[in-house]
């Protein structure tokens, strides 16, 4: 299991999120590595999340959030390249993002798979109803907008540049461009923007991760096991 990286100077820290969500193969940032990386902090004034991920599971990026939400000192959640799915739900745990203009963000419906009885199925269905209701209560409190209009931007996949997510309220400022590699694998996400995805098949970028191919295989922020 990863832990994140963190940087603390002059009572200002910073914790890096460059990886998936969650526990993948020991893999990815689980969220109670993230709470005891967050206690590990000590006295601080600040704290800045610095955040490129494409997300994972959600019941770890809800937990992150709650404890981003739980803390005493102003946070900030800066997305640095990609703050997809579940990373998107951490994102919201601060009291101000901001974004790159070259930056992505992303929400979505939950998504999930089951076997079994009929019952299992709709067990699997209420499970990820309950999710999405969860999921519309931070967005709506991040953005001041309708249910309705949240449930409509999960159900299409809604990706948004820095602009667009100030515009959408779910982003505080807009800074200035950055250069970071895509962290999207191929056929992860039905809407990811081209730039964005790494390909397997590709000279130029390294080959996706255990966590990567868990991810892909999985779909995203769902709870893969009960």
């Amino acid at each position: 299991m990863k832990r994140a990286e963190i940087k603390c100077q002059d009572g200002k820290a910073e914790v890096h999120i460059y990886d998936v969500i969650g526990n993948y193969w020991g893999e990815g940032i689980s969220a109670d590595q993230f709470r005891q990386d967050i206690e590990s902090l000590g006295d601080v004034e600040s704290l800045t999340v610095r955040i490129n991920s494409p997300g994972g599971a959600v019941f770890d990026g809800l937990t992150m959030y709650n404890a981003l939400r739980r803390l005493e000192i102003p946070v900030t959640a800066a997305v640095d390249g990609v703050a997809a799915s579940a990373a998107a739900i951490v994102a919201m745990g601060a009291d101000t993002v901001t974004m790159s203009e070259t930056a992505r963000m992303m929400i979505h419906e939950a998504m999930g798979m089951s076997d079994g009885r009929a019952e299992d199925h709709r067990a699997m269905a209420e499970r990820l109803d309950s999710i999405n209701d969860s999921q519309v209560g931070i967005f709506m409190d991040k953005a001041g907008a309708t249910a309705v209009g949240i449930r409509d931007m999960l159900a299409a996949e809604t990706w948004f540049t820095g602009p667009e997510a100030l515009s959408a309220g779910f982003a505080d400022e807009v800074t200035e461009a950055l250069q970071i590699a895509a962290c999207i694998p191929e056929g992860q996400y039905q809407n990811a923007p081209p730039e964005l995805v790494l390909m397997g098949s590709s000279k130029t970028t390294p080959e996706p991760s255990p966590a990567q191919i868990a991810r892909k295989k999985a779909i995203d922020n769902i709870p893969l096991t009960d």
